[in-house]
């Protein structure tokens, strides 16, 4: 039996180090991070709103702001990804500087007057970041994953985080309807997008783990670079 184990955990020792496995893993273990907070921006927002006693109007600008805010990110935020020199650099940015703004929006209940104003100033902010690390992710596991790899790898992650957004929302929502009062909502809330901060937080050094992602000169050169005609071309394309 002593053997069996040992010859278990050096098996499991060379598998890790093989690098096709550890990408593997580490993207499976970055969709799940990612999922948790995909979740609770889907359904938390407009409940965190409600409850925080927001009109119909501020309901509906949840979406609107949220859309303003990526579509302004976007752009810049293309531009300084074609002009780093590692892949994950830009992506990693935007999961700490996103989950920072979901742990500020968590705390919103308890910034006295003004309140309403931070939270669309915050879930703004937080849902711009959201939106631009998605086309970010896109054009990194292009650079992390040889084409042929991509499927296996792709498939595993979108299966997790599938399964994780099954049951985030149903903990969330019998956790608040164990609550008689919106302040009691609100608190319930406010732990779970302070997790999700704290887990895209996380998900930023998951990210940096995953081997590869440095850009030779010969590849920085090749590199399309930004230009208002560029942009113009896309705009007559959508």
């Amino acid at each position: 039996m002593r053997n069996k184990l040992q010859c278990f955990f050096r098996d499991a020792r060379g598998a890790w180090a093989a690098r096709d496995f550890q990408v593997m893993m580490l993207f499976a273990l970055e969709g799940l991070l990612l999922q948790f907070a995909t979740s609770v921006k889907a359904f938390g927002n407009n409940l965190f709103a409600t409850n925080l006693g927001a009109t119909d109007t501020q309901i509906g600008l949840i979406q609107t702001v949220g859309c303003a805010v990526t579509v302004a990110l976007l752009v810049p935020v293309g531009v300084l990804s074609d002009r780093s020199r590692n892949a994950k650099t830009v992506p990693m940015a935007l999961l700490l500087l996103g989950g920072v703004m979901f742990v500020l929006e968590s705390l919103v209940p308890w910034m006295g007057g003004g309140r309403m104003v931070l939270f669309f100033v915050f879930m703004g902010l937080s849902v711009g970041l959201f939106g631009a690390y998605g086309g970010q992710w896109q054009s990194m596991f292009g650079d992390l994953v040889p084409i042929q790899k991509r499927n296996r790898i792709y498939a595993l992650r979108s299966r997790l985080m599938a399964a994780l957004g099954i049951f985030v929302p149903v903990f969330c929502g019998v956790a608040m309807s164990l609550q008689d009062s919106a302040q009691g909502k609100l608190g319930v809330l406010s732990v779970f997008f302070l997790l999700s901060g704290l887990l895209m937080i996380a998900e930023a050094f998951v990210v940096w783990k995953i081997p590869g992602g440095c850009r030779t000169p010969e590849q920085m050169q090749a590199m399309e670079r930004f230009s208002l005609k560029n942009l113009g071309e896309a705009l007559l394309g959508a």
